[in-house]
């Protein structure tokens, strides 16, 4: 069922699936800064690696992690951490973000600081966390942080 469904949708994937903006140089600001870069996400892992080779072509994440059959979805804090065990890094030099409730959760779950953006596809408005989370309007406010 993945395969034809990819196929399907790589064929007639919107020609308007953009970055939001701003967020391409945020995210070469922070290579140029040396800072690690990598995806988790729900998303199958195949669209992840096609989208970011195609929307962030000059940018090097070091982690691609998406759905695969077998590994827990978020907000299961498994391939979250297993990408910050792969880098030896202590949770407190992580930093997350995303837009959904599940994101929040993983972060918690996890243990790291959650960045909730705002300006992304998640319904924040509605979410009652008790997790300390920091809030951003927009991509560039991620270089303050």
């Amino acid at each position: 069922m993945y395969t034809i469904y990819n196929k399907i949708y790589r064929k007639y994937e919107k020609p308007n699936t953009l970055p939001y903006e701003g967020i391409e140089n945020v995210l070469k600001e922070l290579q140029n800064r040396n800072i690690t870069l990598a995806i988790c996400s729900n998303r199958e892992e195949e669209f992840l690696k096609y989208f970011a080779n195609k929307l962030f072509n000059d940018i090097d994440f070091k982690y691609i992690s998406g759905y695969r059959k077998g590994i827990p979805d978020k907000p299961n804090p498994y391939r979250l951490n297993d990408i910050i065990n792969k880098e030896n890094l202590k949770k407190e030099e992580v930093l997350y973000f995303g837009d959904k409730d599940a994101d929040i959760d993983v972060a918690k779950n996890a243990g790291v600081d959650m960045v909730l953006a705002k300006y992304g596809q998640g319904n924040n408005e509605d979410y009652k966390s008790t997790y300390p989370i920091k809030i951003i309007e927009s991509p560039i406010e991620i270089l303050d942080l």
